[in-house]
């Protein structure tokens, strides 16, 4: 059920965990064993580059 939930955006990773009765890491060991792939959104790498040239130098 709660892979279920996770997978449908209907629930956040940690609260999916929650559901599930484990911590966050044992789920996201769980999903990989299940064969789910997290996809994670961010910023493109370059833009990540510039940040930090901007920031450091």
């Amino acid at each position: 059920m709660a892979i279920s939930i996770y997978s449908k955006n209907k629930a956040s990773l940690a609260k999916a965990a929650e559901i599930a009765g484990v911590t966050t890491p044992e789920f996201k060991e769980i999903l990989v064993e299940k064969g789910y792939k997290r996809v994670v959104d961010g910023d493109p790498i370059e833009k990540i580059d510039h940040t930090i040239k901007e920031v450091f130098g």
